[in-house]
């Protein structure tokens, strides 16, 4: 949205805009870049609407989230809305020892 010239009502008017360019411009190289939005994959259950409710739905969220995620085919692969597992003193992994509960084999 952008501010046109005039008022309506007393009030600015705003109309659609979109400045985004329709595709990026090259920058060379050829590392694919991803980020994947998993939607509260959290290792611990309960949470009101944030995360599967039991190991059932855990399970078949993991399985859909790694399948995306092997889709994607990305070199470098962020993250988004994953819990934190130090903080719920599960096992959690290591730079080189990635969790047990997350590996997608």
């Amino acid at each position: 949205m952008a501010p046109v010239p005039g008022r309506r009502h007393g009030r600015r008017v705003f109309a659609p805009q979109n400045t985004r360019p329709e595709s990026p411009d090259e920058v060379g190289g050829d590392v694919q870049l991803g980020a994947f939005n998993v939607l509260n994959y959290f290792l611990t259950f309960g949470g009101v609407g944030r995360g599967a409710a039991n190991q059932a739905e855990f399970e078949e969220q993991a399985a859909k989230i790694v399948t995306a995620i092997n889709e994607m085919d990305a070199d470098v692969l962020a993250l988004m809305e994953i819990e934190d597992t130090d903080s719920t003193g599960l096992t959690p992994g290591t730079p080189t020892r990635p969790s047990p509960t997350w590996s997608p084999g």
